[in-house]
């Protein structure tokens, strides 16, 4: 585990899931007070179910349980960021909102309130000093396939200081069998891999919500040729190539959507390679690189992206990453995050 700065008590952010479980039972084992924090987002029988689970592994664990219904605000600051993003022809990523703006700082203010030392959480991800002045940095997980500091990477530098990841040195593999040693497996709630909010179909939760698309429209190649008809822009995303039901003898893919005249750009696999990206609103947490005119890293578009080199330049209020290799499927609303070796620097939405 990463060093804990001095902490002798904590708030866990407890979900129900094996990650957050296995958290609080190593610090535990490190003679760490823990109490935990349940927090309500949405409420649906999935979130009543993990929290029960959590409930459970608290008395199986011997610790204070407490539960924070932030559903509200999750409504005001996620789920209207998302179906906002639609309307605007963006893919969104609500797990980057949600995870520093909501899971964060809600479990930060509830720590602070019952004077307890530090909030840790289940996140695959580190926070080590990563320079010579000693400051606190965030890194990615040791785990490369299930790294999370992507969602992170809004974090601030401030925050850092009073946060603690149990389980970033670890693997999923050597979390489950902790679990299963410390006779918790069978309290534990299955994990989602989807977004928490969604049951089903997302087309179905938008149209729920009013977000109506324009209806059909033309298929266009990016030469501007009408080569057939969509069947609404919500029903796409870029890098999309099932579902066109175009003829020829090669397939066809999703370039980008065109909201303002309700066409989709679609054309071969080799126009999906773009090397460059322009992202906005970025948050550093590295400061030296935020004043760098000009910066080499690896950057990341989406979460299951591998970081691929590039130059970073700052342009104004926006950031121009231009990449050695051309990238496929650059796509509005998601999100670029840069790193220098398995350190974040920093991040900000994809909007060119």
């Amino acid at each position: 585990m990463q060093d804990m700065h001095g902490g002798t008590s904590a708030l866990v952010a407890m979900s129900g899931g094996v990650d957050s479980a296995v958290a609080a039972w190593l610090l535990q084992e490190k003679g760490v007070r823990v109490e935990a924090l349940f927090l309500r987002l949405v409420k649906d029988e999935y979130s009543a179910r993990a929290e029960e689970s959590a409930r459970e592994l608290c008395t199986l664990l011997g610790i204070k349980f407490h539960k924070v219904d932030y559903s509200g605000i999750f409504r005001e600051r996620i789920i209207k960021y998302f179906l906002n993003s639609y309307r605007q022809g963006l893919t969104p990523n609500p797990c980057v909102r949600c995870n520093p703006d909501i899971k964060v700082n809600a479990g930060l203010e509830k720590m602070k309130s019952l004077g307890l030392s530090f909030l840790a959480t289940g996140h695959y991800a580190r926070i080590l000093h990563g320079d010579k002045a000693g400051m606190l940095r965030l890194f990615a997980g040791a785990d490369s396939d299930k790294d999370q500091s992507y969602f992170l990477h809004g974090l601030t530098s401030e925050t850092l200081e009073h946060l603690f990841f149990p389980l970033g040195s670890m693997h999923k593999k050597d979390v489950r069998q902790i679990a299963r040693k410390a006779g918790l497996a069978s309290t534990i709630q299955a994990e989602s891999q989807d977004v928490c909010f969604l049951r089903g179909d997302y087309r179905q939760f938008l149209n729920h919500h009013g977000v109506q698309d324009k209806g059909p429209g033309q298929m266009i190649t990016q030469h501007g040729d009408v080569v057939g008809m969509h069947s609404g822009l919500q029903n796409y995303t870029v890098g999309q190539r099932k579902g066109l039901g175009l003829p020829g003898p090669a397939p066809s893919y999703v370039i980008r959507m065109e909201t303002d005249t309700n066409r989709l750009v679609v054309g071969p696999r080799e126009e999906l390679f773009s090397p460059v990206a322009w992202v906005r609103n970025v948050n550093w947490l590295v400061p030296d690189a935020a004043s760098s005119k000009t910066l080499n890293c690896a950057v990341r578009i989406r979460y299951r992206h591998t970081p691929a080199p590039a130059v970073v330049s700052m342009r104004g209020n926006r950031v121009h990453v231009e990449f050695k290799e051309p990238q496929r499927a650059i796509t509005p609303g998601q999100y670029a995050v840069f790193y220098q070796g398995d350190m974040v620097l920093g991040g900000g939405e994809i909007c060119a």
